[in-house]
């Protein structure tokens, strides 16, 4: 399987550089190139995809998640946290069913060296009947890649950065003060998910589907972290 990938990736570069090199040697014919200087055009040219398409991707550097992202995500199975609306007086209980940590050892044009999160959750609220999959990349620092409601987004990249609204030192919810507070917003649907470290998201306002109007404000009243 790996040497039909690799092969069939030699092909294409190989296509697109003999396409390309037709392309220069038409404008060059066009505007009187002389052969001598095409030679050289053409050798520059083999040169820099050469080292475009193999120097980069020996010895990439490898990508583990941080402390800081880790104290924010990484918790034990059957973790759970219990939620609540005051004005629809509904509940949402999140639990963590299964947690795996893996390592994608990877250096091509397309992919890096990268620790991978996989969660697994069970929702009260969103999508009783299923099991929702959150993945994490360690080369973005970005938690729930694929922004699946209700879990919102968690990152320490600057290249995440669209998605951050702020910092808090304390946040006091249902009488309880948290602290460590960042403040992101999600993907669309005016989602705001408020995060304690070592404790997760304590606050989030979230619709019940990805095209309802309807926002729920969920605040968290129970935790417990195994």
């Amino acid at each position: 399987m790996k040497g039909g990938i690799k092969r069939d990736n030699h092909i294409t570069k190989r296509k697109i550089l003999n396409e390309t090199i037709s392309e220069i040697h038409s404008i060059g014919v066009k505007f009187n190139v002389t052969s001598n200087n095409m030679r050289k055009l053409v050798f520059a040219l083999i040169l820099f995809s050469i080292i475009s398409c193999d120097g980069p991707y020996k010895n990439c550097p490898e990508h583990r998640f941080s402390q800081d992202f880790k104290d924010y995500n990484f918790y034990r199975e059957n973790s759970y946290w219990i939620y609540y609306d005051s004005k629809f007086k509904v509940f949402d209980t999140i639990t963590l069913k299964n947690q795996t940590l893996t390592f994608i050892d990877r250096c091509n044009y397309s992919s890096v060296p990268t620790e991978i999160l996989t969660q697994k959750y069970k929702s009260s609220f969103y999508y009783r009947d299923s099991i929702i999959t959150v993945h994490s990349v360690a080369s973005i620092e970005l938690f729930n890649s694929y922004h699946s409601i209700p879990f919102g987004i968690f990152s320490s990249y600057s290249s995440n950065q669209g998605y951050y609204i702020g910092y808090l030192d304390t946040l006091t919810v249902n009488s309880r003060q948290y602290k460590n507070i960042h403040i992101f917003k999600g993907d669309s649907y005016n989602e705001i998910y408020y995060w304690s470290k070592n404790i997760g998201i304590i606050r989030k306002k979230t619709p019940k589907k990805y095209n309802s109007d309807t926002l729920y404000n969920f605040d968290l009243v129970k935790y417990e972290l195994k």
